[in-house]
């Protein structure tokens, strides 16, 4: 057997991996003040008191993920020639392949760096050059370390990627045949190159599915031949995968503060007019005066992690919030949802927007007219609480309801 050996190439994969950087445990507090535009012209500042973060045990920068892939691979036709005094020419023709794999990395937000595995297999369809039908089958183990740079679409919740990777390819011919006699049972250790991009979409806030495209190159494999021939071949792969990940990482919970409520009312009186402030006697002409904007009232309705139905409690919410709705002359009412830090962006903002229209259903199912709200979803943005990212923080998994 020529050229370079590398058996072990499990090791290779676990030496690719990268470790998982936590961040250090950390304690706030923190008084929150969200400005608002008031009904009365101005901005209005509310403070939402008593709302204190718990140590993050973990807290992670990034987030580490595992993949698990598979697909169909495509391999070109490659010459065997022979080379040091070997008199040898073939030229290999392969079936459709399949592959099969896995991948482990950490996700540094637009930039990713994993440790991959996959496994090529075609039979060899086959042999030019010499006399006979021939048969026998190629393999390739690869580990790649790759480099990828996701960037944002249009789309909220798909991404596109693209990358390179570099590592070490286990090429193998098996059992290569011509006319019924065996030529070549051999495998050689070789560098390695892939070219990659896909496209990929959240399923839920901890899995994706992909689909990827490959392109491998490798140096030049050499073997020797059953009559003790030197030979070199190549290889130039097409592959399509299919995979899911799994994102991982540690996702600490700050608990809610016993004392929070489901509403914040708004604390400026509303102005008087003069028809309220003074009395007014019989004789007195009436006089027509500018209608008095109501109380500005809101209302928060709580979600639970990774969800979009009403919970009971904010039921109760909401029915308040609806019966409120009704009285009286309203123009629109805006309902804004949220979501916390846990998870990718583009899916958090998807996630508001469904909890913000699961609000709504509930509103117009409790008699409240459908054209006279308006839905908004603002994702991981204007969070009450101010926290790291990954971390799953009740307060902010909401949907607020304003009534003008």
């Amino acid at each position: 057997m020529a050229g370079r050996r590398f058996p072990n190439l499990g090791a290779g994969m676990v030496a690719l991996l990268f470790a998982l950087i936590f961040a250090m445990p950390a304690s706030a507090e923190r008084q929150h003040v969200e400005e608002r535009p008031s009904v009365y012209g101005a901005i209005e500042s509310v403070s939402v008191h008593n709302m204190s973060e718990q140590p993050l045990f973990g807290s992670v920068v990034g987030r580490a993920y595992l993949r698990a892939q598979g697909g169909v691979n495509f391999h070109s036709q490659e010459a065997i020639t022979g080379f040091a005094g070997t008199t040898f020419h073939r030229t290999s023709k392969f079936n459709t392949g399949s592959l099969i794999g896995a991948a482990g990395g950490f996700d540094f937000g637009d930039f990713r760096i994993e440790g991959e595995y996959l496994y090529r297999e075609n039979d060899i369809d086959s042999l030019t050059g010499g006399v006979g039908v021939g048969g026998g089958e190629g393999s390739t183990h690869t580990v790649t370390a790759n480099f990828i740079y996701d960037f944002d679409t249009d789309f909220t919740d798909v991404d596109f990627h693209f990358g390179v990777g570099l590592g070490l390819a286990q090429v193998s011919l098996d059992n290569v045949t011509q006319g019924g006699m065996q030529l070549i049972d051999d495998k050689d250790s070789v560098f390695a190159a892939q070219l990659l991009f896909g496209v990929s979409r959240m399923l839920t806030a901890e899995l994706s599915a992909n689909v990827d495209y490959r392109f491998l190159k490798t140096a030049d494999p050499e073997f020797r031949t059953v009559a003790g021939g030197n030979v070199r071949s190549g290889v130039e792969d097409h592959s399509v995968l299919f995979g899911l990940t799994w994102h991982l990482g540690s996702q600490p919970t700050v608990k809610p503060s016993k004392s929070s409520s489901g509403r914040l009312a708004d604390t400026r009186k509303p102005i008087r007019s003069a028809e309220q402030s003074t009395p007014r006697s019989a004789d007195t002409p009436s006089l027509a005066l500018p209608t008095v904007p109501r109380e500005k009232q809101t209302f928060l309705a709580f979600f639970d992690w990774d969800q979009a139905d009403i919970r009971p409690d904010a039921m109760k919410i909401l029915i308040e919030a609806a019966g409120s709705a009704k009285q009286g002359v309203l123009t629109v009412i805006r309902l804004t949802g949220h979501a916390d830090r846990s998870g990718p962006r583009r899916y958090n903002q998807t996630l508001s927007e469904r909890r913000a229209m699961s609000v709504k259903n509930f509103l117009i199912e409790q008699g409240v007219a459908a054209d006279s709200i308006v839905t908004l979803g603002r994702g991981e943005n204007d969070s009450l609480i101010a926290t790291e990212d990954n971390v799953r923080e009740p307060k902010n998994r909401r949907v607020e309801i304003i009534l003008p």
